[in-house]
């Protein structure tokens, strides 16, 4: 504090002698305030945890995100025993055949009709593939063209299917038996998928 008392003097000094003007010596003044240690300190860990806070909460949103996929697959896998009740009926019953394109608009123009009908039911899906991706689980996933050129149906592979994921290519037609439909964010989520 004692060298911050001194300059400041020097600087008063330097002001009463003409060397600086009123305005200098204020800016001058002002700086040497600023740059003591304390200011500064307490200033930067408020703004640290801010910018972390943002990063934290982008990381939990893609958590939320991660677990909800995870769930929407276990669901599937798990509710299976609730549903595979139902499942042998439906399995027997002939798939409904639609289209990628069809099945977009069903789920833009209506969540719950399109959901209600055609989520329990085995699809026949016809489409152009957009790419071949892999999942969190490495897992290859066909993306299927839409009129959403942002958006795409994504078709979740069998076992059986995976293995014949790295024969596809991108912008060919394809055909897919799927056992169910699912929704995240008005994007198609085609279950256990078989090419056909």
């Amino acid at each position: 504090m004692t060298n911050v008392s001194e300059e400041l003097a020097r600087l008063a000094q330097l002001r009463d002698q003409g060397v600086l003007t009123q305005t200098e010596f204020e800016a001058q003044k002002a700086a040497l305030l600023n740059a003591t240690p304390t200011p500064p300190d307490a200033a930067e860990p408020a703004r640290k945890p801010a910018s972390k806070a943002g990063i934290g909460c982008l990381v939990v949103i893609a958590i939320l995100v991660v677990l909800y996929v995870i769930g929407s697959n276990t669901t599937g896998g798990n509710s299976g025993a609730g549903t595979d009740a139902a499942a042998p009926a439906d399995t027997s019953a002939a798939p409904i055949a639609v289209t990628a394109t069809e099945l977009f608009k069903a789920y833009e123009a209506n969540e719950a009709a399109a959901q209600q009908q055609y989520g329990s039911s085995p699809l026949l899906v016809s489409g152009t593939i957009k790419s071949i991706d892999l999942d969190f689980g490495n897992d290859p996933v066909v993306m299927l063209s839409t009129p959403n050129e942002f958006m795409s149906a994504h078709a979740n592979l069998t076992k059986a299917s995976q293995a014949r994921a790295s024969s596809l290519s991108k912008g060919a037609a394809i055909k897919l038996l799927c056992k169910s439909v699912t929704e995240m964010a008005g994007t198609p989520i085609l279950r256990d998928c078989d090419i056909q």
